[in-house]
């Protein structure tokens, strides 16, 4: 769930970029079927996921500004309401709490992030293409430790 969490968060660029990743797995309804899948409930993944996409339904996140991260809301809601025995409507009730909580925290990583452009920028100075690479790869990592470090934690 981990790897899904991240694969489907803003900022991340491997699963075909947002439109993959943070406009599709990112979604609860889409969550809710990947969590059922891997907790071997798939009705009550879906069901759950509808429940909390309904909340979410309107969001849009113009210029990469968040209202509410909807990664936090489904792929850490989700799973801990199922796992102990919930339904959707606890998917729901733990949805918006956490998806301000991940919202700061994600405010918090972008600020970290902020230091690798110029990490990038002193290695164009040097002319040093792999410092360049090494600094895009890096910024990668705060988000990582985010987005599948705490949903396999929690």
């Amino acid at each position: 769930m981990g790897i899904f969490a991240y694969l489907g968060s803003k900022r991340t660029p491997w699963f075909f970029g947002v439109t993959g990743g943070w406009n599709m797995i990112g979604r609860p309804l889409v969550a809710g079927l990947i969590i059922g899948l891997i907790l071997g409930d798939v009705r009550s993944g879906v069901i759950a996921g509808a429940m909390v996409q309904a909340l979410f339904i309107g969001q849009i996140t113009p210029g990469g500004a968040m209202p509410a991260d909807v990664n936090w809301a489904a792929y850490i809601g989700i799973p801990l309401a199922l796992a102990a025995g919930g339904t959707g409507e606890q998917a729901v009730a733990l949805a918006v709490p956490l998806s301000m909580l991940g919202l700061g925290l994600f405010n918090f990583i972008m600020t970290i992030n902020a230091y690798f452009p110029h990490m990038g920028d002193k290695a164009a100075e040097r002319g040093d293409g792999a410092g360049i690479h090494r600094a895009t790869y890096l910024a990668a990592v705060p988000s990582f430790i985010l987005r599948a470090g705490s949903a396999m934690l929690i």
